[in-house]
């Protein structure tokens, strides 16, 4: 099978040793060399920037919830280059195609896990937009990210705020808008979804099902919902029922009164008769 043209493709392995023999994705010692598993700064500086992490990060970890080699991560320091941990990168969320999901990993070994992340993308904060075009975008491209979105949720620093770059003979390109619609929409090639900035957060939209991927509180929300339709369907059944029931009771009860003044009736006229 072909590989997908903008997916970073896999990289030749060179076997590497973890510090206990086991599993190098889940070490932070490989090859005798210490490669941390934080860099000390927090995962985000204001709330809208972690609002638009958290909430697009699960939106998309739903979204490949049911494919075992589909890796969806956040806030995770990312290694290029075997034998040198100076050199990293922390990406605010990362999808890689083919890079199974578990075991859990301290950091993203580019060499270990045989590819680089195929989508990446940046939330701006005071703090790190200018990082975003700079340092990142460079690490990014030299790594062969196949895709790199920016997303600014306050709409302070990008004008759009919302950006996407295709590698293109290892170059990252502008994704142009489509048609002319008068909201933003951008389309991932990697992801076969569309993107437009949302409220404080990334709509994703899939154009095979003519559908927005649900973000987790919708989908608590549509929980509730039906959780109430059903709570109401079941009281009007109970109601129905009860009603049924008293219906029943008073046609008994009628019933045995008609039959107590048939029997009067006839114990009279038999009383009577000479």
């Amino acid at each position: 099978m072909t590989a997908h043209p903008l997916r970073a493709p896999l990289l030749p392995r060179t076997p590497p040793v973890a510090a206990n023999g086991g599993d190098p994705r889940t070490s932070d010692i490989v090859d005798g060399v210490y490669y941390p598993s934080s860099d000390g700064k927090p995962m985000a500086e204001n709330t809208a920037q972690w609002t638009a992490l958290v909430v697009d990060g699960a939106v998309l970890d739903c979204r490949y919830a049911d494919d075992p080699n589909v890796l969806v991560a956040g806030d995770v320091l990312v290694y290029p280059r075997r034998g040198d941990p100076r050199n990293s990168v922390v990406p605010d969320i990362l999808v890689a195609f083919g890079v199974p999901k578990r075991p859990h990993r301290p950091s993203y070994k580019v060499w270990v896990e045989g590819k680089a992340p195929d989508f990446v993308m940046e939330v701006a904060s005071p703090g790190t937009w200018k990082e975003d075009r700079g340092r990142k975008w460079q690490a990014y491209e030299a790594m062969g990210v196949g895709e790199y979105w920016l997303f600014d949720p306050t709409g302070e620093f990008f004008d759009p705020p919302l950006e996407g770059y295709r590698l293109a003979e290892g170059r990252y390109v502008p994704v142009e808008a489509l048609g002319e619609a008068p909201e933003l929409v951008l389309a991932s090639e990697v992801l076969g979804l569309h993107l437009r900035p949302g409220d404080g957060h990334v709509r994703f939209h899939d154009p095979a099902t003519g559908e927005d991927l649900r973000t987790l509180l919708e989908e608590a929300a549509e929980r509730r919902r039906e959780s109430s339709a059903h709570r109401r369907e079941a009281a009007a059944r109970r109601r129905e029922t009860a009603a049924r029931r008293k219906a029943e009771e008073k046609a008994a009860q009628a019933h045995a009164r008609v039959a107590e003044l048939e029997a009067l009736v006839r114990q009279l006229r038999g009383q009577s008769e000479p």
